[in-house]
């Protein structure tokens, strides 16, 4: 049994691995010489932004908002809702957009366009690209702010947690 779960845990790897390559794509400079990989740099446009919501990615994304609404996070407040934990700083953080950040996630009452985990959670905030969608400065900023070095982490090491406490 062991042997398989070590072999599902090299398949889910191998895959995890890929996936994250063919987000790369490489550019070739002056010289002629092919990058091959693409390190995270930290998009000033894109922090200076403040959190819109959503709905307003929705407008130019139909796709992509399609397939939010498909995906767990999408209902994510619900869950703690039912749990009671609504107020819980440490659920906030991976259930909501933006909770503790400038211009984030504050309450359901002030701030109920940015319950759930959304787009900007993994994005960051997006009103410079809603300002100006063209700009393609801002879209890579956007597009960086995804391979962060704790864009997924930041929450996917809480979900472990979630195991621990049987929550």
């Amino acid at each position: 049994m062991r042997k398989w779960i070590g072999i599902g845990v090299v398949i889910i790897f191998t895959f995890v691995v890929l996936a994250i390559a063919q987000e790369y794509t490489p550019t070739t400079p002056a010289g002629g010489a092919t990058a091959v990989a693409q390190e995270y740099t930290p998009a000033a446009p894109a922090a200076k932004g403040t959190y819109v919501g959503v709905e307003k990615c929705k407008t130019c994304h139909p796709s992509s908002y399609k397939t939010y609404l498909e995906r767990k996070f999408a209902k994510s407040m619900q869950v703690i809702k039912m749990r009671g934990k609504q107020n819980d700083p440490e659920c906030l953080k991976c259930h909501t957009t933006g909770y503790g950040e400038p211009g984030g996630f504050v309450s359901v009452e002030t701030t109920p366009h940015l319950e759930n985990k959304q787009c900007e959670s993994c994005h960051g905030p997006g009103s410079l690209h809603i300002a100006n969608p063209s700009d393609a400065q801002i879209r890579a900023a956007m597009k960086a702010h995804v391979h962060a070095p704790d864009a997924c982490t930041k929450c996917h090491v809480r979900m472990k947690a979630h195991r621990v406490i049987g929550f």
